[in-house]
């Protein structure tokens, strides 16, 4: 029998940390969804620009997976700035990567946004 998985609820920036972490370890399904909650977005012409953002991230985190194949990621700060949130990430104990979550809201106790995550590799 397929194991349920658990959906994922981004309420905080420690959500944010986590889903972004397990992301580039295993994929994290479902992660990327809540995030963003395209079905919850009433404005027929918004939606799809929406979806596209999803896809864009999508796509630069598993780039970030396959090119940089980690074996560990530890959360090394997060933070808020005003409406963005930043998640420096430590992958293997020597690079970090750096991902960038703007324009960031809160709606019914979840986080969401509807920009393209921006990621820089910082080396280390």
């Amino acid at each position: 029998m397929k194991e349920a998985v658990m959906p994922y609820r981004v309420t905080d920036v420690k959500d944010l940390a986590r889903g972004l972490r397990d992301t580039l370890l295993e994929g994290a399904p479902g992660f990327l969804e809540a995030l963003y909650d395209v079905g919850s977005i009433e404005d027929d012409k918004l939606r799809p620009l929406v979806a596209a953002m999803m896809a864009d991230s999508a796509r630069f985190l598993q780039m970030a997976r396959e090119k940089l194949r980690p074996r560990s990621v530890e959360v090394a700060s997060e933070e808020q700035r005003g409406t963005s949130y930043v998640v420096r990430l430590l992958l293997d104990g020597k690079t970090t990567l750096e991902v960038l979550v703007d324009d960031v809201y809160a709606r019914e106790g979840s986080l969401h946004t509807r920009d393209v995550m921006q990621i820089k590799l910082i080396a280390g």
